[in-house]
């Protein structure tokens, strides 16, 4: 399989279309197609001749940008990326195809060279829990299958909306439930900074976790609810503050 059956699916903002750019680049040269998708653009570029599709939009959200990337996409597969990461052993990314997948999840290592989070092990993913701490830029997905299942992220969840976190997780699930093949591979593939809407506990991100577990785990969701006020460390709230914004976003159940 070719990694020109791939592409690469950006999401840049406003004025970092220069970083996007470049990192399209860099994807091009090493024989992927590129989709850039630009929101809220100071002023629309013209891009035509250049090896990639550039897409302008007005809409705000990174969801929404991801869902652009799936609808134009023209390869059988897709990659989401950040527009500030650095390209690792993309080379690699060949690997993947010895196995039979519709999802996979790669990892990404942060600006120390470590591994930005603890990750599953390598094989196929069943356990709902390991959806909940999947970054886009970590999938890569049958782009065929999502189409034809109507496989899209919720456009009212992830960064650049009230609801901050809780996007991949939500795909992911939608993924499982009509049944796609979902593996996690132990490839580092690029290198993306710590810092990200998905890492930082504001109150908003607790409310986005409670209202994505109700989602994947229904009313039974409540007991991970109480885990989570326990397990998550944020710097000015007790574990009652935890519970009580877990819990609206339980109880506020919007998922579009």
């Amino acid at each position: 399989m070719l990694k020109n059956n791939i592409t690469v699916a950006i999401s840049t903002y406003s004025e970092r279309i220069n970083d996007a750019v470049k990192i399209a680049n860099e994807f091009l040269d090493n024989g992927f197609e590129v989709l850039i998708i630009h929101q809220k653009p100071l002023k629309i570029y013209d891009y035509s001749n250049e090896r990639y599709c550039y897409i302008p939009t007005k809409t705000l959200g990174v969801a929404k940008s991801r869902n652009i990337g799936i609808k134009n996409c023209k390869t059988k597969y897709i990659w989401f990326m950040d527009d500030d990461i650095r390209l690792l052993n993309v080379d690699k990314v060949s690997t993947i195809f010895s196995y039979q997948f519709d999802i996979i999840t790669t990892r990404v290592l942060n600006e120390k060279g470590n591994l930005r989070k603890p990750y599953p092990k390598e094989g196929p993913i069943i356990k709902t829990r390991d959806f909940i701490g999947v970054g886009t830029i970590e999938i890569i997905a049958n782009n065929d299958f999502l189409i034809e299942h109507d496989i899209f992220f919720p456009e009212n969840v992830g960064a650049g909306t009230e609801l901050p976190v809780g996007d991949e997780a939500i795909f992911m699930y939608r993924a499982q439930s009509v049944g796609a093949i979902l593996r996690h591979f132990d490839l580092s593939l690029v290198e993306h900074p710590d810092e990200s809407s998905g890492k930082s506990l504001s109150k908003n991100t607790l409310v986005a976790k409670g209202n994505m577990i109700r989602y994947l785990y229904g009313i039974k969701g409540i007991a991970v609810i109480v885990y989570l006020s326990i397990r998550l460390k944020s710097t000015g709230l007790s574990l009652k503050d935890k519970f009580i914004l877990l819990l609206k976003g339980f109880l506020l159940n919007k998922v579009s």
